[in-house]
């Protein structure tokens, strides 16, 4: 597969996203351990964390968490992962696993993908799978369909 060009600056890496999501996350944690504490009785500034020091989330926080979470599921979950774990050799069966769901509709949307990245290909020369690269990823996800033991390969 052939790689496209660096993404924009403007658009943060993957690891400035998982930076974010921790500690937003880590903060809204704190945060509520001590609102819990407090709300209990058990609060005790001189063991637990100072309260001052860790404010709840805001509204736009939270939602900023949620705008980072669907950006890192876009990224881990990329089709392109599929393709290196078929081409690895990896079965249906195991993918749907890993992907929660169902192996039928796994390797539907891998083909799908596939056929999308060798129309890309066509049309830019550069970019998506290549006339080769695409047999190869069909044969390979032949292969890993009929190994995994499903039938009625997509």
């Amino acid at each position: 597969m052939t790689a496209p060009e660096r993404a924009p600056a403007s658009m943060p890496t993957l690891a400035e996203l998982i930076v974010c999501f921790s500690d937003l996350t880590y903060r809204d944690m704190l945060a509520r351990a001590i609102a819990t504490l407090k709300a209990s009785g058990d609060y005790d500034a001189s063991t637990h964390a100072n309260s001052g020091d860790v404010r709840p989330l805001t509204v736009e926080e939270n939602v900023e968490l949620l705008q980072v979470g669907a950006e890192i599921a876009r990224h881990v979950l990329h089709p392109a992962y599929v393709h290196h774990a078929v081409c690895a050799g990896a079965s249906w069966l195991q993918i749907a696993e890993a992907l929660g769901k169902d192996p039928r509709d796994a390797a539907g949307a891998y083909a799908d993908w596939a056929n999308r990245q060798h129309r890309l290909y066509g049309e830019s020369g550069r970019i998506g799978l290549s006339d080769e690269e695409y047999r190869a990823a069909l044969a390979a996800a032949e292969r890993a369909w009929s190994e995994g033991g499903v039938s009625d390969a997509p």
